[in-house]
């Protein structure tokens, strides 16, 4: 377990200060990371996470396995960014001559700590990356870098991504997303642009014994 990753990445997460901001393609977080990121939150450290909404993600399974903890992250003051699929319209206009781009999916694995500490690397922050995976990784300490992505992620992530919001109207938990390439204004009641199909094999996926560490 000393060679992890988690094992060696896990005292920049825990040890930050006033924010983290992280950015994962597959997100499944499992309990014992779900408290930790709920603990920095109750101490005021700001934590964001950008990951894959279900119309984005290319593994349906993963965001099954995701939204189990998205409520419970949502409850402590963690806040969760989904993509906007819908980019890949923008994308799609941009680059004509690439072929087959048909999919807008968040590929980049980065973490900022306190405007001073920043990961790049191959590390998906879910279960097969945290125990079951090679993976491989740079932290690299230069407040330059990792202040100017603080701020990229600040002045970007409401135009790429709806921000999950969390209501507790009538009694009801309620989920709704925010924001995206349709502006501030645009809420979205369901999960954004994904279809019925999707909405259903993850519905099944989450009833079904699936084991987290798998994803």
């Amino acid at each position: 377990r000393d060679e992890l990753l988690i094992t060696q990445l896990a005292p920049y997460i825990t040890g930050a200060r006033k924010s983290a901001n992280i950015v994962s393609p597959y997100f499944v977080p499992g309990d014992a990371a779900t408290d930790a990121l709920c603990k920095l939150a109750r101490d005021g450290v700001q934590v964001r996470i950008l990951t894959n909404s279900l119309a984005s993600n290319d593994v349906s399974a993963v965001h099954a396995g995701y939204s189990k903890y998205r409520r419970t992250l949502l409850r402590c003051g963690v806040k969760l960014f989904e993509l906007d699929e819908s980019i890949k319209e923008r994308e799609g206009k941009t680059f004509t001559w690439l072929p087959g781009l048909k999919k807008s999916s968040l590929h980049a694995k980065t973490m900022a700590f306190d405007g001073e500490v920043m990961f790049v690397g191959s590390f998906n922050f879910d279960q097969r990356s945290l125990h079951i995976n090679n993976e491989i990784g740079l932290v690299f300490h230069d407040p330059e870098i990792a202040s100017k992505a603080a701020r990229n992620f600040e002045g970007n992530v409401n135009k790429v991504a709806f921000e999950v919001a969390f209501s507790r109207e009538g009694g009801e938990e309620n989920m709704h997303w925010v924001g995206g390439q349709g502006g501030p204004d645009t809420v979205f009641e369901k999960e954004p642009y994904a279809t019925t199909g999707q909405k259903l094999f993850v519905g099944i996926l989450k009833w079904l014994p699936i084991i987290d560490s798998q994803l």
